[in-house]
């Protein structure tokens, strides 16, 4: 992948899953630079069709939340709300505390939690994480806004989006694939499912940003293609919503 962002490699332990943004069990993290380039180039294509921030995030396969509020502190104050939806009940409780990071609140209590452990247990990984936390408190007290924020029970594939999912801008979600995650809704093709069902959410314009193994095919009559890519293991597309335009572009 060209980084056209992200340039410079940057030590990213602050960010690490089970540091100080809760890792979820059966869950996979995502890597910092990637998402921070992916997230970067989505707002770019949101500026030049003329929207401006504040923006809504949304991903319906947040799975314990660690891209979405990882979004959040990648790029503080850009969105107004951010929202989440998975079907597994366990990983949305990881969910909902990894979002709450993003919030003066959510942030106290953490750090309390990881004081409390240093307290009790004085491991060096322990004041390692306090540090991160102080670090991402700095983050989190300098935004122009606290983004609202929710996380929802959802087959993202099979059913309509929450109610209160609505509006979205922008829409960076990592597909199930491979033994540790899969796909649990009844869709016979749960990719053309979840991009037609999401097109019930989307504001006009809006920017999709869709990461998945090298093996599901991504393409939609929807969505035109913007740019592509294969990053390791993974491959990327990023989408315009074109309001049920007929389009051929496939991967």
């Amino acid at each position: 992948m060209d980084y056209r962002f992200a340039t410079t490699k940057r030590n990213e332990e602050d960010f690490a899953s089970g540091r100080v943004l809760y890792g979820a069990h059966g869950t996979t993290a995502f890597p910092v630079r990637l998402a921070s380039e992916l997230v970067q180039r989505g707002v770019e294509q949101l500026r030049l069709s003329g929207k401006t921030a504040p923006y809504r995030l949304y991903d319906p396969f947040c799975g314990g939340g660690y891209l979405a509020a990882l979004l959040g502190f990648l790029q503080p104050g850009l969105f107004a709300r951010i929202d989440g939806a998975d079907l597994n009940d366990d990983v949305l409780s990881v969910a909902r505390r990894n979002l709450s990071l993003l919030t003066p609140v959510g942030m106290e209590e953490r750090i309390a939690q990881l004081q409390e452990l240093e307290r009790l247990y004085g491991k060096p990984s322990h004041r390692e994480a306090l540090i991160s936390a102080s670090v991402l408190a700095e983050i989190v007290s300098k935004q122009e806004r606290i983004p609202d924020w929710a996380v929802h029970h959802h087959d993202s594939t099979g059913a309509v989006p929450p109610e209160e999912v609505k509006e979205v801008d922008l829409v960076v979600t990592d597909l199930p694939y491979g033994g540790l995650v899969s796909w649990q809704g009844e869709a016979d093709a749960p990719v053309q499912a979840f991009l037609s069902q999401l097109t019930r959410c989307l504001n006009r314009d809006a920017i999709v940003i869709v990461v998945a193994d090298k093996g599901q095919k991504l393409t939609h009559e929807a969505y035109k293609r913007l740019q592509a890519g294969k990053v390791g293991k993974r491959q990327y597309a990023i989408f315009r919503w074109i309001g049920g335009q007929q389009d051929g572009t496939t991967l």
